[in-house]
């Protein structure tokens, strides 16, 4: 899965590419961006840095999280489910279906056929609460509390593949590798 955002910097701008989102719309609007040819051009500013780093983290290092949508990282605004700047789940009209973004996959629960009003679309479902995997910058993903900081991993190479792994799974691994040996 690729990560539904995109983003180039250069000396003088930050353009970004990725789905509708009236929140992150807002935030860009605040520090003069423009929005032209399917991207967000915003000022390569301090500023700039700023609301990219609130929205989406800085980091090159992207992890896939699962977040549920009724969680307390995520927001309910505008037809939409959203954490931080990456959008989850989005509705356009009552009676649409919910569409995922790229980068975003279903992993459990389903979605009501309709939901909200005719003015006011929502994203429901049936049951439980869905959980989607979320492809998204680690940085924000650390800061949300959905991975562990990095500090915290440990790095394992396994037949010439670096494995990055918590404490935890790392003890998991190597008990299953002693057990394969005895």
């Amino acid at each position: 899965m690729n990560c539904q955002i995109t983003i180039t910097t250069t000396e003088t701008a930050i353009t970004v590419r990725g789905p509708y989102c009236e929140y992150a719309n807002q935030q860009y609007k605040s520090i003069g961006g423009r929005f032209t040819n399917g991207e967000w051009t915003l000022p390569g500013t301090q500023a700039g840095q700023a609301v990219i780093r609130s929205l989406f983290g800085l980091s090159e290092d992207l992890v896939t999280v699962s977040v549920k949508l009724d969680s307390e990282v995520t927001q309910a605004t505008d037809g939409q489910f959203r954490v931080g700047g990456y959008v989850l789940a989005n509705r356009r009209g009552r009676d649409y279906a919910v569409q995922l973004p790229d980068g975003v996959q279903l992993v459990s629960g389903s979605f009501c056929r309709s939901g909200g009003s005719v003015k006011s679309p929502r994203v429901t479902w049936n049951g439980e609460s869905p959980t989607v995997n979320v492809v998204m910058r680690r940085d924000k993903a650390e800061e949300l509390g959905l991975v562990k900081p990095e500090a915290d991993l440990v790095e394992i190479t396994l037949d010439g593949v670096n494995h990055r792994l918590t404490i935890e799974q790392a003890k998991a691994l190597l008990v299953q590798l002693t057990a394969k040996l005895s």
